[in-house]
């Protein structure tokens, strides 16, 4: 009978799993029913803004995609749509005033703050040669340098050797440059600096089409090779001169840390920092040329000496001898044979005049502009 009952009540629950699953799977069915058609009613049910016969003439065409450059509005602009604003230039006349050019390569990057602020701090401007890709990722430290003062010039985009490379690569790497800076400050830029001055005609043909003067340097202080402020002081100080633009890289903390000094002991020799723009005021930088340094005004020429006058003194005959005139002279009669005619006084010579001042040669590369 125990083997009777199990067996009766397995057949129970047999069937009871077989009704569970077929109620199931009824379910499912019913489910998946409801599904479909509450998925045909919202395709067919119309919009409620628009009339149903909207729909009947809605054109098949996929919507237009927005123009490239389109941006959508926006309550407040975005950095570096807006132009920044420059204080105004200094009247400074550079051909009285002792100016110097400090000019920072490379940048910007985050060290360049530091920089910013030892510049405020000695009321000195500086240019800044800065590479594109540079640009993209720190402009506010762009907008920083402009607003305080400081010119901004094109370094290329990724710092690569424009000598050596084609024409393509030159347009690129200037074009996308000056694109970046008029995207951070709402201008391009003015200057132009090719990296490790490497430049030859094609270059200088694109940077002219650009209306950018190529500007190198008369002071290299080897800040990127010598990684010791101490070093980079002396050597900067030490080549100073009159009208020089010195080359300097912002990437080094070690160039950085050697700009106090270097301001400090300019200042007291006299000079006056000035940007590039400032440095050749009075001047009309030609695209494509390069510029080293502008040269200092000519010396004043020489006050000119006076010849001394001619005198030709009258000699007086001696007492006692008779007048001897020099023979054939018109309406005289000769000396008489056998007397000597007095010889006449030789006027004395002018003193010589004062030889030129050879005054050395000009370099035309670097001061014809």
């Amino acid at each position: 009978m125990l083997f009777g009952g199990l067996s009766s009540g397995g057949a129970k629950v047999s069937e009871m799993t077989e009704a569970v699953i077929g109620a199931v799977n009824r379910n499912r069915a019913m489910v998946a029913v409801a599904l479909l058609v509450c998925v045909w009613l919202t395709v067919m049910q119309p919009d409620p803004e628009v009339p149903a016969t909207a729909h009947a003439a809605a054109p098949t065409t996929p919507a237009k995609r927005p123009q490239a450059g389109a941006t959508s509005p926006s309550p407040k602009p975005k950095t570096g749509l807006v132009p920044v604003v420059a204080p105004p230039r200094r009247n400074i006349d550079c051909t009285v005033v002792k100016c110097i050019a400090l000019t920072f390569d490379d940048g910007p990057m985050p060290g360049t703050a530091k920089l910013l602020n030892t510049l405020a701090a000695h009321k000195a401007r500086a240019t800044f040669f800065v590479v594109g890709v540079n640009v993209a990722a720190y402009p506010d430290l762009v907008r920083r340098a402009v607003a305080e003062g400081h010119e901004i010039g094109n370094h290329s985009w990724s710092h690569a050797d424009l000598g050596r490379s084609s024409k393509g690569k030159v347009r690129s790497e200037i074009g996308r440059t000056q694109d970046a800076v008029r995207r951070a400050i709402g201008r391009p830029p003015d200057l132009f600096r090719p990296p490790y001055g490497s430049t030859d005609g094609q270059v200088a043909a694109i940077a002219r089409q650009n209306g950018l003067p190529q500007i190198i340097w008369s002071v290299d202080t080897f800040d990127w090779r010598d990684r010791n402020s101490r070093v980079v002081e002396r050597r900067a100080v030490r080549e100073a001169h009159r009208g020089a633009i010195i080359l300097m890289h912002d990437i080094h903390r070690t160039s950085v840390s050697a700009v106090p000094h270097i301001l400090e002991a300019l200042a007291r020799k006299g000079y006056v920092f000035v940007t590039v723009s400032e440095l050749y005021s009075g001047q009309t930088l030609s695209p494509g040329t390069k510029y080293r340094h502008r040269c200092p005004p000519p010396p004043p020429p020489p006050p000119a000496v006076p010849a001394a006058p001619t005198v030709t003194p009258s000699v007086a005959p001696s007492p006692g001898t008779p007048s001897v005139t020099p023979p054939g002279a018109a309406g005289t009669p000769s000396a008489p044979a056998g007397v000597l005619a007095a010889p006449s006084a030789a006027p004395p010579s002018a003193p010589p005049s004062s030889p030129p001042v050879e005054q050395p040669p000009a370099d035309a590369e670097e001061c014809e502009g």
